[in-house]
């Protein structure tokens, strides 16, 4: 019976697959088709998309026979400028908040990792992305697939933050995120105050879903006392290479490779003072070390997404080749994906960048379902991804529903996904978006 089980969840979800597929073919030819289509409309569309391609469980089965590391019984609270060295005499709680958008193999890797370490997980999603454009809802569509059928759900609440955006959120690129922000951490409130589930010393930690604290790491958050009442996490950050490691301009002091996320609150302080529950850029001294930011994977889909959607306007200006989009074969995507892993197109990366070997600071362990099925993730180690066959089917039965806004002959005819790259500027070193910006030849 075990077997019937699974075999009729994947036909249940191969079938829940292909309805989106076809639902969104209606839709494109129903809306984008229209003479009056303009980049924003493409954009949403485009969206719907690529999320529904992102969200395509990897080719290569997870390795079962692949478990994390036996923790210890208690953890050591040493060596952490952000724990006073004292064990706890009573294990605390921790609450984590995530924000979320389309990056489903991040979000499994993500939930592998700190789902049985922590007490509560809130999944905070958006209904419209961060540019002011509708988005579906991607969490309610992947919950009951197979991939995620070790989710306990007693510990997870979605939050869907429907926000339908203000003018604020063209003056200030960031008005998006903290809107989303501030929507979870007021159901966390709420959830708190009704439940009576967290004490003064217990935690509560806002992150994104990229920013993956490491199991031994939240085993020290339960047990260890913190020495402030806002610390941060201390990641490596590879930037979708893992040979990498990063100089941010948000390190942890001392640490020029720690990427300081996410934010810790301890939670009696958090509501005392009524703090923000914000993700904090600081050049934090107080901090606990060990995990990863897996963000600017090499993944197409995905990546496509975050220039469509992503926050930061300079880093992420959506400026996809759309005609080249649609005459990709599977060949010229993994190309594409190459470039994305050797940062091709933001080369203003790469002054900041030194090889995880030679970085001292860097504690550069995976998160253990990543290390287990590098297989299942081959972007993350240089690889091809398999499921650009599954994109390309999709692309080709959509692409003569939509109709583009025109573009000039330069780029009619460039074989290269995006049209812009970003060189680093001599006068100023802080990121890629006070860059120069040049059209790509």
């Amino acid at each position: 019976m075990k077997w019937f089980t699974k075999f009729a969840s994947k036909i249940l979800y191969s079938v829940s697959l292909l309805f989106c597929i076809m639902f969104m073919i209606f839709k494109q030819s129903a809306v984008i088709r229209s003479e009056n289509s303009d980049q924003s409309e493409v954009n949403a569309s485009l969206i719907e998309v690529f999320a529904t391609i992102a969200a395509i469980p990897p080719s290569v089965e997870e390795n079962s026979t692949c478990r994390p590391k036996q923790l210890p019984r208690f953890p050591s609270c040493q060596n952490q400028t952000g724990l006073t060295g004292e064990l706890l005499k009573t294990k605390r709680k921790i609450v984590l908040m995530i924000l979320f958008s389309f990056e489903v193999d991040t979000l499994e890797i993500a939930l592998r990792e700190q789902q049985d370490l922590v007490d509560k997980i809130f999944i905070v999603e958006s209904s419209i992305s961060h540019k002011r454009e509708p988005k579906p809802l991607v969490w309610e569509s992947v919950k009951f697939s197979k991939r995620f059928d070790f989710v306990n759900p007693d510990k997870i609440m979605h939050v869907v933050a429907n926000d339908e955006g203000t003018a604020e959120w063209s003056d200030n690129e960031w008005s998006s995120e903290y809107s989303q922000t501030d929507i979870g951490v007021q159901r966390v409130r709420d959830w708190a105050a009704s439940s009576g589930s967290l004490a003064d010393e217990d935690l509560f930690i806002s992150a994104d879903v990229d920013e993956i604290l490491s199991q031994s790491t939240l085993q020290q958050l339960q047990w260890c006392q913190t020495s402030a009442e806002v610390i941060s996490g201390a990641i490596w950050m590879p930037l979708g290479n893992l040979k990498n490691a990063y100089r941010s301009a948000f390190a942890v002091a001392d640490m020029p490779h720690m990427f300081g996320m996410p934010t810790i609150y301890k939670w009696g302080s958090f509501m005392a003072q009524n703090m923000s529950g914000r993700r904090l850029f600081d050049r934090y001294t107080k901090y606990v070390t060990g995990g990863i930011h897996l963000t600017n994977s090499a993944f197409l889909p995905t990546a496509l997404l975050k220039e469509l959607t992503a926050t930061e306007g300079g880093y992420y200006n959506g400026f996809v080749n759309l005609a080249f989009l649609f005459d990709m074969t599977v060949k010229e995507m993994e190309e594409e994906q190459e470039r994305l892993y050797t940062h091709h197109y933001r080369s203003c990366w790469k002054p900041d960048i030194d090889p995880v070997e030679n970085s001292v600071d860097v504690r550069a362990t995976l998160p253990w379902f990543l290390e287990c099925n590098p297989k299942r993730f081959p972007y993350w180690f240089g690889n091809p991804d398999r499921r650009y066959q599954k994109m390309l089917d999709i692309i080709d039965a959509l692409r003569n529903k939509f109709k583009f806004p025109e573009q000039n002959e330069t780029f009619r005819n460039l074989r290269k996904l995006f049209k812009r790259y970003f060189f680093a500027n001599s006068k100023n070193k802080a990121a890629c978006n006070i860059m120069e910006i040049r059209y790509t030849e």
